[in-house]
């Protein structure tokens, strides 16, 4: 054919058809012709429809066949079918803090919902109609955010210090964006590894401890939460089967952070020291 012309469904819709309709309704003596019925159609009086209609040879009795229109050269693909119907996803630059490799599927989640601004804190609308305050249930001194939970609140800041000193690295943030986007544009490499999942994890105990307090009323010291994380990070790398590769070998270039967290370490924070074995 030198020429195609294609109704979907919805122009079928548009223009009043009959689903039913079929090819050889256009067709009389063996050449193309709009029936009285479909005459009265605006769609069909055009003159772009015309000229179409005079670029598709004429009609022949010729087998049908069917053809899958996304795919080429017209054989079913089930990847550009879905890339046919589904628009392209955009690529953010934190997805590297949320999926990346060994990542903990629990806690990713966690924090997939944070960077989407969808943890249900005081500060959103549903939750301020539930609640006749708004004071983060970590500390009780502060109203409730994201901002303020991650990692502004005297709890998690606490944790956020000792979470940095391990894995080597200090910043102090203005606002959880600011946070996020220092995250991944300085961890884009693979071996940053433990510093993923240390966020993650810091994120994810944080969120746990405060949904403790708010829903069973059960608070613990940053010290377990500390725990919690050093327990994670040595499942998890006590989990994985590498071998010694380069993927080994940048993991345990990390100054030993992973031995850090397997053999237990102490940190100084004011007067108190948080035990880690």
């Amino acid at each position: 054919m030198s020429g195609t012309m294609q109704l979907g469904l919805s122009d079928v819709e548009i223009l009043q058809l009959d689903p039913r309709v079929t090819v050889d309704s256009l067709i009389s003596n063996n050449q193309w012709e709009v029936p009285i019925s479909l005459q009265q159609i605006p769609f069909f009086q055009s003159q772009a429809f015309t000229l179409q209609l005079q670029n598709i040879p004429p009609p022949s009795y010729a087998s049908d066949k069917v053809e899958w229109f996304p795919s080429s050269p017209n054989e079913y693909s089930h990847r550009l079918t879905m890339d046919y119907f589904t628009p392209p996803s955009l690529v953010f630059a934190w997805d590297q803090l949320v999926w990346f490799k060994h990542h903990i599927p629990k806690h990713g989640y966690i924090v997939w919902l944070a960077l989407k601004k969808r943890l249900a804190t005081l500060d959103t609308k549903p939750m301020m109609k539930k609640h006749y305050t708004n004071a983060c249930y970590l500390c009780l001194a502060h109203e409730e955010s994201l901002d303020h939970i991650f990692f502004k609140c005297q709890f998690s800041s606490r944790i956020w210090e000792i979470v940095q000193h391990a894995a080597g690295f200090y910043i102090k943030p203005d606002s959880w964006n600011d946070l996020i986007t220092w995250c991944a544009t300085t961890w884009m490499q693979d071996h940053f590894i433990t510093h993923k999942l240390l966020l993650s994890s810091a994120i994810y105990f944080i969120w746990q401890e405060r949904n403790a307090r708010a829903f069973r009323n059960k608070s613990s010291p940053p010290t377990h939460a500390i725990h919690l994380i050093k327990g994670c990070i040595r499942a998890r790398f006590s989990s994985l089967k590498l071998k010694h590769n380069s993927d080994i070998r940048r993991i345990t270039s990390l100054e030993g952070m992973h031995q850090l967290f397997l053999q237990g370490c102490s940190y100084a924070h004011g007067q108190s020291w948080f035990l880690l074995q």
